[in-house]
């Protein structure tokens, strides 16, 4: 669905938080042949332009909206539009200007927010703060399968760090050429103008003035230089389509900052590489407190976790869904993902029940059952299957898994499409005929069911078989809907996973 902004007739009221984001809108609107400009209290309504941009900044709110209300009285006003919306929650706590945008919900005309960050969670809040209780949202997924993002920790102090970085970021970025162009993102001025040193970049943020900045970014465009240092003030306003490497010095502030910042990336829909580069000793401080309403906890927990994909959790807090790169078409991985494609398979022993569940070791035959022992069992120690690759199992194995799973939480029950759902409940049936305990043991023989298994538990139901039970879940590499790995054939029927 597209927007027509720049109704012939009418104007379109623009709030921009950022006013370096003034230039990107006045470049776009005399590509487009549409009039623009900057408003101030000696605009006259009566000649307004199709597009008017205002600085929350550094305009007069009283005198704005007489502006605002002389539009709709004159029938000159298409709409207000507020873009990068989600920094009226963000920034309220030290821009109290964004307090005052509550006034546009009073009056009668379309508002249009516009944010490519607003988790899921912060969309009631976003609407109330402008005033508005009925509304609508149209959503679109925040990830990119054309980007790739990696981790990388590197160890030292912070003139160790730097310097490391520097290096890495050379070697990364000495092949880019004609329109390529890459970001640094720094957490504070002082690193800006630093890393711009050590890499011969220009640095870019809030104590440069506007001239500098000016310049700055027309020699980035026009490449005489390839990088540019900056702090998140260009996260939110720099559309520019080829760039190709965005780096971040040290973990972003949130989920949001650095969706925000990777946002800049591969908007030809090209390739674009995201690098993170963190010191792992220094992470304690970052550590927030009180409401973690736009994600920060998701980057730490992404910084110390090197076996999920770096997509699930920022997607999962930003969309509500997420999908890992393996699964995701035409997608680059990951670091996780690309370093996990290249493993081999686990031990199946690892996901095998504890021996002394067994009342007969696998390598002895059933004439030579023992009677267990009544001594209590050790605990069971199991590895995450969640973090294990997918096994090498038969395609009735996770068909099986899948089938308890739907059986477990009725989803069958409330499906609309219930023909296609019975098709796949009777494949399960059909080709999940084996014992999971005396697969799971490594037994050759597995055709029958669990109650008739004659290797069974004792005590089929006790506290251990139940612990084991409940640590079983999909590994990687499978379905998230049916249960089915990657990749696998099924000789007898084709079962399409898309009619969940």
């Amino acid at each position: 669905m597209s927007i027509n902004l720049y109704d012939q007739g009418a104007s379109t009221v623009m709030i921009l938080p950022l006013f370096a984001m003034h230039e990107e809108y006045k470049i776009r609107a005399r590509k487009y042949s549409v009039s623009c400009r900057t408003w101030s209290s000696e605009c006259d309504p009566s000649a307004s332009p199709q597009l008017l941009l205002v600085a929350v900044e550094s305009c007069t709110w009283a005198d704005l909206q007489h502006y605002i209300s002389t539009l709709v009285r004159l029938g000159r006003l298409a709409r207000v539009v507020v873009d990068e919306a989600h920094l009226v929650l963000k920034h309220e706590s030290f821009r109290p200007c964004m307090a005052m945008l509550s006034f546009l919900g009073t009056h009668p005309f379309s508002l249009v927010l516009m944010t490519a960050t607003c988790p899921p969670s912060l969309e009631k809040a976003l609407f109330e703060k402008l005033g508005r209780k009925v509304y609508k949202v149209l959503r679109r997924s925040t990830d990119r399968p054309e980007i790739s993002q990696h981790f990388i920790p590197i160890q030292g102090d912070l003139t160790d760090l730097e310097n490391e970085v520097a290096n890495k970021i050379a070697s990364c970025t000495h092949s880019l050429k004609g329109t390529e162009r890459a970001l640094l993102f720094c957490n504070s001025i002082d690193e800006c103008d630093r890393m711009a040193y050590l890499l011969g970049w220009k640095p870019y943020h809030s104590d440069i003035p506007i001239e500098g900045r000016f310049e700055a970014m027309k020699l980035w465009k026009g490449g005489s230089i390839f990088g540019l240092v900056c702090t998140s003030m260009l996260n939110c306003c720099l559309d520019y389509s080829d760039v190709r490497y965005v780096f971040h010095l040290g973990p972003p502030r949130d989920a949001v900052d650095y969706y925000q910042a990777i946002g800049r990336l591969a908007r030809l829909c090209n390739i674009g590489v995201a690098i993170v580069y963190f010191n792992p000793a220094s992470l304690q401080k970052w550590i927030g407190n009180g409401d973690d309403l736009f994600g920060q906890q998701i980057i730490l927990d992404m910084l110390a976790d090197i076996l999920l994909c770096r997509r699930l959790r920022p997607g999962m807090f930003l969309d509500g869904i997420a999908v890992p790169c393996v699964m995701l078409p035409n997608a680059q991985l990951c670091d996780v993902c690309a370093t996990q494609l290249g493993w081999q398979p686990p031990d199946q022993g690892l996901l095998c029940i504890s021996n002394q569940l067994a009342s007969v070791s696998p390598s002895r035959p059933l004439s030579q059952v023992v009677k267990p022992t009544t001594a209590p069992l050790p605990p069971i120690l199991l590895p995450d299957p969640l973090r294990q690759p997918a096994p090498s199992a038969t395609f009735a194995h996770h068909l099986a898994a899948a089938n308890a799973a739907v059986a477990a939480e009725g989803v069958l029950k409330n499906m609309k499409a219930e023909d296609s759902g019975r098709s796949i409940r009777v494949a399960c049936d059909n080709l999940a005929k084996s014992c999971v305990n005396c697969w799971c043991n490594g037994f050759e023989y597995h055709s029958h069911g669990l109650l008739e298994c004659p290797y069974k538990p004792v005590n089929l139901y006790g506290d251990n078989w139940k612990k084991w039970t409940l640590a079983l879940r999909l590994p990687i590499g499978c379905c998230f809907y049916c249960g089915c790995p990657q990749k696998v054939r099924a000789n007898s029927m084709s079962l399409d996973c898309s009619i969940f």
